[in-house]
């Protein structure tokens, strides 16, 4: 990167700009990046995977709720680009997470042979780490952070939008807009008794927005990111279950690790089409913490 990825970020106050606002939220995703970069490539452990995939999903979320002030095209085309690297990334993080599961599951059958079974997710991890690592290489993930660290210096705001205008004046819609997403989806799931994934993804990018607005409207956006949280955590299990009943599927025929394999898929419930524990009672929590913003 050149001299564009050191400035730093600018702090948030309840009287910055737009333009304050949106070098802000790339400048910390793009920061969270960096400050991991060299763990994610020299395979330090899984916790510099884990933050980094986290920048990715934060910044694109943000991006997305910031939507209505950038430019549509360049918006668009660099969250395509912070997606196809939180792929990568994701592919590493997921089994990390599997191993962690699997080990659980492990545990409580101390019958089978773990050893054969979890070399087989290592191996996997290694080739997902192997192709994150090419793909870091490449000149198209040095574009994406080139990319990012000039919209940190001079933000890609649409055309009718006016950089020092405050941020305060248009955050509330913004945020409004986000809660009525996570909305929508829940009505959704619960009326067609679909995956929750699609509400995990919305409550934390309601999540991610809240905080990022919170030196605007202060205490009042905080019971909402805790809600949302609490709604990301709990369908974070579950999905965490279905990654791991469909890699035990994908994997039953596997000679090596079948029987082990046939014996722990009865450890997982599918959780596809129920409601998640304690649903009503985070909802009504979260509810509760949306009338400010409603």
């Amino acid at each position: 990167m050149g001299s564009l990825a050191h400035e730093r970020a600018p702090t948030l106050r309840r009287s910055s700009t737009i333009e304050e606002l949106i070098r802000f939220t790339v400048r910390d995703g793009l920061d969270q990046l960096l400050r991991h970069d060299p763990g994610v490539r020299l395979d330090l452990g899984p916790e510099d995977v884990h933050q980094a995939r986290i920048a990715t999903r934060r910044l694109r979320a943000n991006l997305r709720t910031l939507r209505p002030l950038l430019a549509r095209e360049q918006v668009d085309s660099l969250r395509d680009e912070i997606a196809w690297a939180g792929r990568l990334l994701g592919q590493v993080r997921d089994l990390d997470v599997l191993r962690g599961v699997f080990t659980n599951a492990l545990d409580a059958q101390p019958q089978l042979d773990a050893a054969p079974f979890l070399a087989v997710v290592d191996t996997e991890r290694c080739a997902a780490h192997r192709c994150l690592v090419v793909a870091m290489a490449t000149a198209r993930w040095q574009s994406m952070l080139d990319t990012l660290g000039a919209a940190a210096v001079l933000p890609p705001l649409g055309p009718d939008i006016a950089p020092t205008s405050a941020a305060r004046c248009v955050i509330r819609p913004l945020l409004h807009k986000s809660w009525r997403r996570l909305e929508r989806r829940v009505d959704a799931a619960q009326a067609n008794s679909s995956s929750w994934h699609e509400v995990r993804k919305s409550a934390k990018s309601l999540r991610y927005a809240s905080e990022l607005f919170q030196p605007f409207l202060g205490a009042a956006a905080k019971p909402l990111a805790k809600a949302a949280e609490r709604i990301q955590t709990q369908l974070g299990k579950e999905q965490d279950g279905l990654v791991a009943m469909d890699w035990l599927a994908h994997h039953a025929g596997d000679e090596r690790i079948g029987a082990t394999v046939r014996k722990l898929a009865d450890h997982f419930d599918d959780p596809r089409d129920r409601r998640p524990p304690h649903w009503k009672s985070m909802w009504k929590r979260a509810r509760r913490a949306a009338e400010p913003i409603a």
